[in-house]
């Protein structure tokens, strides 16, 4: 009987075993799911940002020389498609903001304010002076994007918002 017993027992140690392995294992699976997901989601955004503000950046429809320098130039008809440009560079700012890491919210929310200031100050702006001024004050907002793009999404995961819950 004692036998019996013990058999029982081991039978029921083996069991909660395998019971606790399966369940640990479950968990760390959707962590690891979970961490994909969050940074899958903040490479959309970054990707969405920097794709955006690039195609407003560099929307040429002519290279004109100005006082001795080539400028790039907008023309009347491309004004529009460059606002429909920087209005979706907005919205993967905003996105952004949601996905960044925390290290990076700051600068990133930032930047988002700067690019909102900067495309509201365009309104009623010639194409002329919407290049020029596309041209100085963008570019700053680009390398801040990209600086953060690249601490965000290193392979070690530090600073990442949302990877340490379970």
């Amino acid at each position: 009987m004692g036998a019996a017993y013990i058999g029982l027992v081991g039978a029921l140690l083996g069991a909660a075993t395998a019971l606790l392995g399966s369940v640990l294992s479950v968990r760390l699976q959707a962590r690891h799911e979970r961490a994909r997901w969050v940074r899958d989601r903040q490479q959309a955004a970054y990707d969405g940002a920097l794709r955006y503000l690039l195609r407003a950046l560099n929307r040429r429809s002519e290279i004109a020389v100005s006082g001795g320098r080539v400028v790039s130039v907008i023309a009347e008809e491309h004004v529009r498609e460059t606002f429909d440009d920087l209005v979706e560079a907005q919205f993967w700012f905003r996105a952004l903001t949601a996905a960044c890491g925390d290290r990076q919210l700051e600068r990133i929310q930032r930047a988002a304010d700067d690019l909102d200031a900067r495309v509201a100050s365009l309104s009623g702006v010639g194409p002329a002076q919407m290049t020029n001024q596309l041209g100085q004050e963008l570019t700053e907002t680009l390398r801040i994007l990209s600086e953060c793009a690249r601490e965000d999404l290193k392979d070690d995961g530090a600073g990442r918002r949302g990877l340490t819950s379970g």
